[in-house]
This record gives structure tokens, C-alpha cells and sequence, in this order.
């Protein structure tokens, strides 16, 4: 994505009414988060989302890296084939339903110097 410089705020609810503060934007899907992690840490790229919790503790190890723990959202669901065993029991249907709100774990990474979502 490239900035448009003649954008206006069209909504009063922002605090920044300036242009773009960057020229281009590029999203890249690294569908291996150990790769992501390397591509951080070497500047290949300036934020990771979703970082895996059992990476969370060599993301703290970066010096040249900021995490920021952002609060899960979405929707969580566990499909059950409920007309096969185990789940044609509603018995265990009701023993595997989550109970309350899930707020699964979910970590952002960007390098120092540079924003985070």
C-alpha cells in the first residue's frame, strides 16, 4: 500500500488529522513462526502479530525489540462431529464446551524504533 497524500480524516475520532507519517506499507505472510522470528531479528521485517506463546520468551530476549501483549479477539470455536463417538454423547459435548469468555494469548513484536499495532 502506498500513502495518499490527499487523504482527510474523515472521522473526528482520530488525534493524528496529519498525512501518512510512512510512504509505503507491505504486508508479508511468513507462514512459519520460527522464520518470523528470524526475519525480526535480522530487520527482514519491523513487526510480528501472533506470536506463539512458546516463543514469547526469545522475543524478550531481542534487544532491539519491543513486545507489546495485546488482548485476544475473535471468535473461538471447537467443531464436533456430533453424530460420532465421543461427541454423539451430549454428556461429553457438555464436558468439552468452554465455559465463560476464552482470551486466548496473543503477543506483538516489532523491532525498536519502530511502531507496534
Amino acid at each position: 500500500m502506498n500513502a495518499n497524500e490527499d487523504y482527510t480524516w474523515g472521522s473526528p475520532q482520530p488525534k493524528n488529522k496529519d498525512p501518512a507519517k510512512i510512504d509505503d506499507l507491505r504486508f508479508v505472510q511468513i507462514g512459519d513462526a520460527s522464520v518470523a522470528f528470524l526475519e525480526l531479528r535480522t530487520g527482514g521485517v519491523d513487526l510480528v502479530s501472533d506470536v506463539p506463546t512458546n516463543l514469547l520468551g526469545q522475543y524478550k530476549a531481542l534487544k532491539n525489540a519491543e513486545q507489546r501483549l495485546l488482548e485476544g479477539y475473535g471468535i473461538y470455536y471447537m467443531p464436533k462431529h456430533v453424530t460420532q463417538a465421543p461427541f454423539d454423547d451430549i454428556a461429553v459435548r457438555k464436558a468439552t464446551r468452554w465455559r465463560g469468555t476464552v482470551r486466548p494469548p496473543s503477543a506483538t513484536c516489532s523491532r525498536a524504533g519502530h511502531p507496534g499495532a
